[in-house]
């Protein structure tokens, strides 16, 4: 297309037939898509055999009517569409309405429902309750996330609701996967949560993302209980960005100790420059300054370990935990390495560990994936502390994948230890990137590295800015 030159007209047929062979039809919003489009277009895909399983309209302002004629689609006997993306930032309640007008009475196979950055209040919270309620029986995911929602906001979604002669039900009672991140959740709101999965309203909850939302440690608290209602159903909860610290962190490892280990934990702090916009952003600037969890610290992330490790949840190794950024140090470190078998991955990007907090964390029974990229003390200063972390890491014997880019490693024993294969085992990875293995040695350390062990990846490229070995710079190699 010529820069400048109109989107070009929207081809029906040509939709209709990609969407019959993929079975998913995903409309880019650089192709033009107003109201009176969508119209036509959900005319021509209920009168097509019914073979759609996802729609995505995400980011065209289809307007009310576009709305009203997608749940009238939805609404369509034999209708197959389980995932839907719809509407862009004007979306707002009146499209939530005139989707759930275009539903009316009936209900749909809808699973999966898209509305992120649509630009919903309180009142359109209300509407989708109300939808949710009526007329998606099936819905198992809610993606909220990016809307200005607020705490008033989320109570609607949470309460009862009833219809006619039917029983009250709750419209988020069969979610399983809810994306609130970026919503201007706060404490109460974080609470409510809390309570309403107490109530049984969140019964199938697994799955919670409240990433970049002023919570604080009272928030934190709350997630705690959310932990443990409904018998520790909970698998995945992301609060990255909210503002915990060390009062809200250990409140969450003593909740996580009581119950089997969830499978992910996810409590990351800033990893990306200041003003910049979070990950679930897509380049848009955040509702709100988002919170560092940088308060956790040292002493936070020792307390949550020590709730992991002296629950009674018990287990396999399962969990991934997250914690770059939070400010854990070798204390922090070292009290994770203790908390048993739990621990399957653990990433502490940016933090402050030192060689002793590294084969802490390497000691871990049972760990499959490590992060400690930029701990740049861990190589130490003299050859005695790194022997530990040396030791520890022949005898990883579950570790698959281990990052050490830019944690300040720049001789070769390290490497040279794990040339016997009964070292660290079943390592497939390795990234050594912005360490400053430059010298002949130490590119003749890497290259007998990945000679001897054929299945190993070993990854490495120079720091910013230093000249490249004889290797030639960026490498990898493996079998």
């Amino acid at each position: 297309m010529v820069w400048g030159a109109a989107p070009p007209a929207l081809d029906v047929p040509a939709l209709l037939d990609r969407s019959r062979r993929s079975r998913s039809l995903h409309l880019m919003p650089s192709r033009k898509l107003d109201g009176a489009g969508c119209v036509k277009l959900c005319s021509a895909l209920s009168e097509a055999p019914a073979t759609l399983t996802e729609l995505d309209l995400s980011g065209h302002d289809v307007g009310e009517d576009g709305a009203h004629a997608v749940g009238a689609l939805l609404a369509t006997a034999g209708c197959t569409i389980e995932r839907l993306g719809l509407g862009s930032a004007a979306f707002g309640a009146g499209g939530v309405e005139a989707l759930a007008a275009g539903v009316s009475s009936g209900s749909c196979a809808l699973r999966s429902l898209d509305l992120e950055h649509r630009g919903l209040d309180a009142a359109g919270a209300d509407a989708l309750a109300r939808l949710a309620h009526s007329a998606l029986p099936h819905l198992s995911s809610l993606t909220l996330s990016r809307n200005p929602l607020g705490d008033a906001g989320l109570q609607p979604l949470l309460e009862l609701h009833s219809s006619g002669a039917g029983a009250a039900a709750a419209p988020l009672a069969r979610v399983r996967e809810l994306d609130v991140s970026d919503t201007q959740l706060g404490p109460v709101g974080a609470a409510a949560l809390a309570e309403a999965a107490e109530r049984g309203l969140l019964a199938a909850l697994a799955v919670l993302r409240a990433s970049a939302n002023p919570l604080g440690d009272d928030g934190g608290a709350a997630l705690a209980q959310l932990l443990l209602a409904g018998g520790g159903r909970l698998s995945h909860l992301s609060a990255r960005e909210c503002g915990i610290g060390p009062a809200g962190a250990a409140s969450i490892g003593r909740a996580a100790g009581q119950r089997p280990p969830p499978e992910l934990l996810d409590l990351e702090a800033r990893l990306r420059p200041r003003g910049s916009a979070p990950p679930s952003s897509a380049c848009q600037p955040p509702l709100l300054a988002p919170q560092d969890n940088g308060d956790v610290g040292d002493a936070g992330c020792e307390a949550l370990a020590n709730g992991l490790g002296g629950g009674g949840g018990g287990g396999g190794a399962a969990l991934d935990l997250r914690l770059g950024g939070c400010g854990c140090a070798d204390g922090g470190a070292v009290a994770i390495g203790a908390a048993g078998g739990c621990i399957a991955a653990l990433s502490l990007p940016r933090s402050k560990l030192g060689p002793a907090g590294a084969a802490a964390v390497l000691g871990l029974q049972g760990l499959r994936r490590l992060s400690l990229f930029a701990n740049p003390s861990v190589g130490g200063e003299a050859e005695a502390e790194l022997g530990p972390v040396r030791t520890a890491l022949c005898g990883a014997s579950h570790l698959e994948e281990l990052d050490l880019g830019a944690c300040g490693l720049g001789d070769t024993r390290l490497l040279a230890a794990l040339e016997d294969p009964s070292s660290a085992p079943r390592l497939q990875l390795i990234e050594l990137h912005a360490n400053p293995l430059e010298s002949e040695a130490c590119q003749a350390a890497l290259a007998a590295l990945r000679a001897s062990r054929q299945g190993l990846d070993v990854a490495w490229r120079p720091p910013p800015g230093a000249g490249q070995g004889p290797g030639g710079g960026a490498s990898s190699g493996g079998g």
